[in-house]
């Protein structure tokens, strides 16, 4: 005769190791967390809208220069350099953490042409999406990041997904920002928004 299982000792056997396993867990700095905390992410100002305008300071000064100096034009031309060189030190990238941004700046930056990554799974992003985006699924990072060798780290990109309850966006922001994407900005409202508006979409 076979003997018989005891469930007695395996409920015993299965309760002690899922005790050890949450206290090993718990104890542990890179323990995974039981439930997964909401990003805090900032929202970007409408600062973020103006990435393509001239530099204003930069014609102001040369036609200062221009107008009122009388040195030789080699003299002249030198401060130009000068000054430009200036600004692009001041302009040299600087890293952000990923920023969130409301449906009516999500539009205006469509408008400036600025690359928009969608993060939801391929299936979604072949039924419908913002015009011209690109896919990146969260979960499919590994077999669609070839598309990142095209983007330069410092370019300005617009993350979205469902909606506002879906984080892989939010997900997708912070692993880019991990691998040195630092100009990152999360459109909350996602595709759900998007649709809603009637904003182009493919």
């Amino acid at each position: 005769m076979k003997p018989g299982i005891d469930f007695r000792s395996l409920t015993l056997i299965i309760s002690t190791s899922l005790v050890v396993g949450m206290v090993f867990n718990y104890f542990n700095p890179k323990g995974i967390p039981l439930v997964r905390s909401a990003a805090k992410i900032n929202w970007a100002s409408d600062s973020v809208l103006y990435i393509n305008q001239p530099n204003s300071q930069l014609q102001t000064d040369s036609s200062v220069i221009d107008a009122k100096s009388d040195e030789p034009k080699t003299v002249k031309n030198s401060l130009i350099d000068e000054e430009k060189n200036d600004l692009k030190k001041e302009k040299e990238f600087t890293p952000l953490p990923p920023r969130a941004i409301t449906l009516a700046q999500a539009y205006k930056l469509f408008n400036q042409k600025v690359i928009f990554i969608d993060a939801r799974n391929r299936d979604d992003y072949d039924k419908s999406r913002v015009k011209n985006a690109l896919s990146l699924p969260f979960y499919e990072f590994d077999g669609y990041k070839d598309i990142l060798k095209k983007i330069p780290q410092d370019e300005l990109i617009v993350i979205y997904c469902n909606g506002p309850e879906c984080d892989l966006s939010d997900m997708l922001a912070e692993e880019l920002y991990k691998i040195g994407y630092g100009n990152i900005l999360i459109f909350k409202g996602g595709w759900e928004e998007w649709e809603k508006a009637g904003y182009p979409y493919e």
